[in-house]
């Protein structure tokens, strides 16, 4: 899939948050069979960040994915990795069976290497695709600097009973289900979010540069609906201007190439309607789509512990002298 981003064109996969666009560092898609009518999505809240092999929540994700085919018959799956989680996608899938599943998943050491194999021809693939070298620009000196994607040699160093020691992690955490009658009831949702008190966040990187444009980073976590606001304001002052949000679990980061300019008091109403706008019109669309829209739910409820409609909310009722504030402190 490639899609434009203010001017700039990045080849990845589209996460979509209240009809705010933007990209989210994942690995290539594992796919089984081809499914046009999905009617389960499941968020496995375990990701990428803080594993202790880069490429070992990537291995996990094909494992579980070619487990699932063999014990349930179905060919209806897909699913990527995050620094944050795992996501599946399946049809004809019941909730308990999947949960019942990841209760009891061994996997033998030709398994494994297998799908190293599998995982070793994605790293050839994609580790010098433009979306994971900007990601890792993106992420530099940050906890997530680590790419979902792997690395070869740790990959290779991953052991039988380090998969197993992350299934037996995984079978004690909320599985968070996703069906057209919207969360399964099995499903916990914890709405308190966390925090790693120990990362830094407001922070502001200046000058840095990529592909040869000059980019300003801002790292946050905080009044993170308020900044998706502001960035689609900025994005619609700035066409011709690569401004892009990446929103993770402990820490956000909003990316401005140099010369980024900032809506004028008196700009800020009109642009503000333009940008409600834009997120009606395409929260509507995600309305309509099962797959976007568990997406959006199931990503709000673990990664802020809020709904997407509390987040819509949130969003809509930020006020200009708000806005005004968050560029002047943030330093856009």
């Amino acid at each position: 899939m490639l899609v434009s981003i203010a001017g700039k064109s990045l080849a990845g996969k589209k996460a979509i948050f209240m009809g705010l666009t933007h990209f989210a560092n994942t690995t290539p898609t594992k796919v089984l069979g081809v499914s046009r009518a999905l009617d389960t999505v499941m968020l496995i809240p375990t990701g990428s960040f803080g594993e202790p092999l880069n490429g070992l929540t990537h291995l996990f994700e094909h494992l579980a994915i070619v487990k699932i085919h063999k014990e349930l018959g179905t060919r209806n799956i897909y699913g990527y990795t995050t620094e944050d989680y795992i996501i599946l996608f399946f049809k004809e899938v019941e909730p308990g069976q999947l949960r019942n599943l990841f209760k009891n998943m061994v996997f033998t050491e030709d398994d494994i290497k297998r799908e190293k194999a599998a995982i070793y021809r994605e790293i050839e693939q994609y580790q010098n695709s433009e979306q994971e070298l900007f990601f890792k620009f993106l992420w530099q000196y940050t906890p997530y600097e680590k790419s979902p994607l792997g690395l070869k040699e740790d990959v290779k160093a991953i052991s039988p009973v380090c998969v197993n020691n992350l299934a037996v992690k995984v079978a004690g955490l909320n599985l968070l289900i996703w069906t057209p009658d919207g969360l399964d009831e099995e499903t916990r949702i914890d709405l308190q979010g966390s925090f790693n008190p120990s990362l830094k966040a407001n922070r502001f990187v200046k000058d840095r540069k990529f592909d040869g444009r000059h980019y300003h980073i801002y790292y946050f976590r905080e009044n993170i609906e308020k900044m998706m606001l502001l960035t689609r304001i900025l994005q619609i002052l700035n066409p011709d201007k690569h401004i892009q949000l990446s929103e993770k679990r402990e820490l956000c980061a909003l990316c401005l190439e140099k010369g980024t300019r900032n809506p004028n008091a008196w700009e800020l109403p009109r642009l503000k309607r333009l940008a409600f706008r834009q997120i009606m019109r395409e929260a509507r669309d995600i309305e309509k789509n099962f797959k976007e829209k568990a997406l959006n739910e199931l990503e709000s409820l673990f990664l802020f512990g809020k709904t997407w409609c509390e987040r819509l909310k949130l969003l809509f009722g930020a006020r200009d002298s708000e806005l005004i504030h968050l560029m002047r402190s943030y330093e856009i």
